[in-house]
């Protein structure tokens, strides 16, 4: 529900603005979820309401939802899932995204209807490796190693960081978009603990105590994609801070421009943070 809680000023009316939150993953189904704005001084909401109220109120469950990939649409089917939020998605097992295709979604219900389109990129992202090195007596700094491929002019990337147990992309700990002239080399690319750590030098570093088992979620993302994650990024970064406008416009690739639909080819690579080492990576 990322795109209802950052904002975006439309003209239509509230009680029509449907947000198409969704992604589509090489050599996994898609994820849809669709809602509407909720504007947070809405004075029809109780006092009391509780935010899966709020949520629960809002999500759409009757629409219809397509996936086409130049060649054939396939119609999605809506279904409970409490691991989401909104908690009901829209996917199908009959549509697997691919690397190198492009995909258009169509969103409609009743007189509403919303497009976007987005690409998975042929190329997959590379990690060389990544290093956990001591900074303190009780912290550890993170730092992975991306390989550049020299045969794309740019090439976009998003990183995530996840947990063990967690599975799905709104359920990641952080951020990081990031975008390279391609040439031959690494990118370094400093992985943080999302404030779970201790805050030191405008860095939260992990603890050398933290025993979990991290994966750094790498994609590599078309330019919309990176824009519409580089707003969002963006978004949460100022939250909190005084001089800084909280609430604006976000980017987005959606035809009522509300929402995003992004194309991801992603790799996960694992790595604990409890000792000082360099994870290698298999080319």
């Amino acid at each position: 529900m990322l795109f209802a809680l950052f904002g975006c000023e439309t003209n239509i009316p509230q009680e029509q603005q449907m947000v198409v939150e969704g992604w589509i993953e090489a050599g996994k189904e898609p994820i849809v979820m669709l809602h509407y704005a909720y504007a947070l001084d809405d004075s029809n909401v109780s006092d009391t309401a509780s935010m899966m109220e709020i949520v629960g109120n809002q999500l759409e469950r009757y629409a219809r939802v397509s996936v086409f990939d130049g060649e054939n649409e396939t119609v999605l089917t809506g279904q409970l899932n409490s691991k989401y939020l909104p908690p009901y998605i829209y996917t199908s097992a009959h549509i697997v995204g691919e690397a190198g295709r492009t995909y258009t979604i169509t969103a409609t219900r009743k007189n509403l209807s919303a497009t976007a389109t987005t690409s998975i990129p042929a190329v997959k992202p590379v990690v060389d490796s990544i290093s956990v090195r001591n900074v303190s007596d009780s912290t550890q700094a993170v730092v992975a190693y991306i390989k550049v491929p020299n045969n794309h002019e740019t090439i976009y990337y998003n990183a995530f960081l996840k947990r063990k147990g967690e599975f799905q992309l709104r359920s990641f700990l952080m951020s990081h978009t990031l975008s390279t002239q391609a040439r031959n080399g690494q990118i370094k690319l400093p992985i943080y603990s999302n404030g779970e750590g201790i805050f030191m030098s405008g860095v939260s570093h992990f603890f050398q105590t933290d025993t979990t088992q991290y994966y750094l979620h790498l994609s590599v993302v078309d330019e919309m994609s990176y824009r519409i994650w580089e707003g969002i990024s963006a978004q949460s970064v100022n939250q909190g801070m005084f001089f800084m406008s909280i609430y604006k416009n976000m980017p987005s690739n959606v035809s009522s421009s509300l929402g995003y639909w992004c194309g991801y080819n992603s790799l996960e690579y694992p790595f604990t943070v409890n000792n000082d080492t360099t994870f290698v990576y298999g080319m």
